[in-house]
């Protein structure tokens, strides 16, 4: 534990730094800020851009591909991605999204799994990531999704790093509930998991978590 609290001073402290030149777009569902959803933020920024979100519930979200820091300013109980009722997943990253993106801070909630082109079921209720996608998920809440497998996070053919996440109370009708890693036929590549809790998901076969790739 103390060398992940360790690793998370660390990390703090290079998003800073690697952030320091880079345009800051806010988003305030009050309307005091140029933008009072998550999305449109995303689709007026540019790679390196940073999106500071304050407290709020917001509808889903896909980074379409772009290098940007999306965090929430004050922490996962107050700041909410809530997809209910968009049948879809309230995070996804599909469009090979590198290393330095990075989603923080936020409970991720109410999603469905979107139907994957490799397993052909519904996968990642909370996050999907594939693609060769890679971000960084840390310091989340995610919790309340459904799918086929993977209904907190599924990775199916991505990189990413996912890191101090609480995963919880997510279901799934035939895989885990809590999260999935499967590489599709053919797929190189790293998942990253650590210094997350995964607890009290149901599944069809794993409650909460199942590794059928390289991780």
């Amino acid at each position: 534990m103390r060398r992940c609290r360790l690793f998370a001073s660390l990390f703090g402290s290079l998003v800073l730094s690697g952030t320091a030149v880079a345009d800051t777009l806010y988003v305030d569902p009050s309307g005091q800020t140029p933008f009072t959803s998550i999305q449109t933020a995303i689709d007026a920024a540019v790679d390196g851009d940073v999106i500071l979100v304050f407290p709020g519930t917001y509808g889903p979200i896909d980074f379409l591909g772009k290098d940007l820091v999306v965090r929430a300013a004050g922490g996962p109980v107050i700041t909410t991605i809530d997809a209910t009722g968009s049948g879809g997943p309230a995070v996804t990253f599909v469009d090979a999204e590198p290393a330095t993106a990075l989603l923080h801070g936020f409970t991720i909630t109410g999603g469905q799994g979107r139907a994957d082109d490799a397993f052909v079921i519904e996968m990642g209720g909370g996050v999907y990531i594939s693609k060769f996608a890679g971000p960084r998920i840390s310091g989340n809440i995610i919790v309340g999704n459904t799918a086929d497998a993977g209904a907190g996070i599924a990775v199916t053919g991505g990189t990413p790093h996912i890191y101090g996440n609480v995963v919880r109370e997510n279901t799934a009708t035939q895989g885990a509930g809590g999260v999935v890693v499967q590489s599709p036929a053919g797929f190189v590549g790293t998942t990253v998991l650590s210094c997350n809790q995964v607890l009290g998901n149901v599944g069809g076969d794993v409650g909460g978590l199942y590794i059928g790739g390289d991780v």
